[in-house]
């Protein structure tokens, strides 16, 4: 095993001070000036860091001194499932993309060891942006296949900051997945509680159309494509890795009157985010992962560029799926969607709809009443609740609800209108490859990706872009 030590003072200004302060948070001495007061590593305790998968983030750190921090990574490909419709080969440390969250404090020496485990062959190594030094690491701990490389840095700043491979091309290097987050906090005053803290970070993929195999159809797997990425054309953009990591693996969860800390990345490798939660502001925004400044307050949307950070807290005060998105919008159709769940009781004084007045007889349910589940491609076993309430069911090209004799009938399309889920078991309704996340139909309204009604309102919420549960609320007539 390779070891060299990357610790050196570098000369820097040491008069940096923090900008201002809050009143819950008091930064006495958040960061260590290079040079100053600092404390031979080798006589520091020893500390395992806590490594943990997106979403989740490690526990605050609780110690009020430094310590020999240690973190372990590997490199290695595995073949992931991309989106619904394609797999991808992803490099990744320790096995996921992003790479672990990686959490400790102003003072700590990192002890970082890089173990190559490509058997492609590829060198990696870590840039990690809170290194001080040439490269941010990476000509320390550049590592061949089967070498370990460990360096030790310690951490001068507070924030939240970017790693990544920096292994040439580094561009693809960190387009194919190797990337992650570092939060350091401050010696003294770090963030207020939050009642959950949760690891989300945004990143695009260039591929190739899947190839055509011998049996004529098109191969489920497709490879990374450079002119593309060179273009700054993604096919893909997604929240955690993959299309599905914050819809139907892994959505957050809250409850009503919880405090929720989302720790952003954006690892690009070229587009900017917009980062926004439809139906919530940021109560506080920490730009830049900049966590000693004055937060900004009461923001809508967080611009986040590749390579950057920002923290953002939100007050749950409504129970509801509650949407993460870049509001360049149309990324949302490449997979750039993630759900927030919260739970707790109504709140009427904030949230409250008003029905439409219909015809005599006529209501808007307040409950869905299709609930549409099914084991098997042929839609044998296709189930649904209040039977009462619809007319007939049939399979057609089209999906157009109607009202007929006061019963709602609801006419289901095709198989190439209607993706079936092997995996999650649900069946759901869909006019292209990805839908809207959620939306509201008005009298006349279309969303484009389900339905269109062209008479009576019909509401309908989505809780997955994956369609787990698709539920309807239906126009209906009263029994009396």
């Amino acid at each position: 095993m390779d070891t060299t030590t990357g610790e050196e003072a570098s000369g820097l200004d040491t008069t940096l001070v923090p900008r201002g302060n809050e009143t819950a948070q008091s930064h006495s001495q958040p960061y260590v000036a290079p040079g100053q007061g600092l404390i031979d590593s080798s006589k520091l305790p020893i500390e395992e860091a806590v490594l943990t998968e997106a979403p989740s983030v490690p526990p605050p750190i609780t110690r009020n001194h430094p310590v020999l921090l240690q973190v372990p990574l590997t490199t290695s490909t595995k073949t992931k499932q991309l989106t619904s419709q394609h797999k991808y080969e992803q490099w990744n440390f320790n096995g996921i993309v992003p790479g672990p969250f990686i959490r400790a404090r102003v003072g700590d020496v990192v002890e970082l060891s890089l173990t190559n485990r490509d058997k492609a062959g590829n060198p990696h190594n870590i840039d990690c942006h809170a290194f001080i030094g040439p490269g941010g690491g990476s000509a320390l701990t550049t590592a061949e296949e089967g070498q370990t490389k460990t360096a030790r840095f310690r951490l001068h700043y507070p924030g939240l900051y970017l790693y990544h491979c920096a292994a040439a091309p580094v561009p693809v290097h960190i387009a194919n997945g190797m990337y992650g987050l570092m939060y350091v906090e401050p010696a003294t005053g770090d963030l207020p509680p939050a009642d959950r803290e949760y690891y989300v970070m945004q990143s695009e993929f260039y591929h190739e159309p899947p190839e055509i195999e011998d049996n004529g159809k098109p191969s489920s797997i497709v490879e990374f494509s450079y002119p593309n990425a060179l273009r700054e054309e993604p096919s893909v953009v997604v929240f955690n890795g993959h299309e599905a990591a914050l819809t139907r693996d892994k959505p957050l969860k809250a409850s009503v009157g919880e405090k929720v800390r989302i720790f952003f990345g954006n690892a690009g490798p070229n587009l900017t985010s917009s980062f926004h939660v439809i139906g919530s502001a940021f109560e506080k925004v920490y730009r830049d992962g900049d966590v000693v400044s004055p937060p900004g307050q009461f923001v809508q949307t967080v611009s986040v560029p590749p390579g950057g950070s920002t923290v953002v807290d939100m007050k749950m005060l409504v129970p509801g799926t509650y949407t993460l998105v870049d509001h360049a919008i149309f990324r949302l159709e490449k997979g750039g969607v993630g759900y927030l769940n919260v739970t707790g009781e109504p709140r009427p004084d904030i949230y409250h709809i008003q029905k439409p007045k219909l015809a005599s007889g006529l209501y808007v349910s307040d409950r869905p009443f299709l609930w549409f589940k099914t084991d098997d491609t042929n839609f044998s076993s296709l189930q649904h609740t209040s039977a009462t309430h619809f007319s007939s069911l049939s399979f057609e090209q089209h999906p157009v609800p109607t009202i007929a004799g006061g019963k709602c009938a609801m006419t289901l399309t095709s198989p190439s209108s209607i993706k079936y889920l092997a995996k999650a078991k649900w069946l759901c309704l869909t006019a292209y490859r990805r839908t809207t996340a959620m939306c509201n139909l008005g009298p006349t309204g279309e969303n484009t990706s389900t339905f269109r009604t062209p008479r009576l309102p019909l509401y309908a919420t989505w809780k997955s872009a994956f369609f787990e549960v698709t539920l309807i609320f239906p126009v209906g007539r009263n029994e009396e």
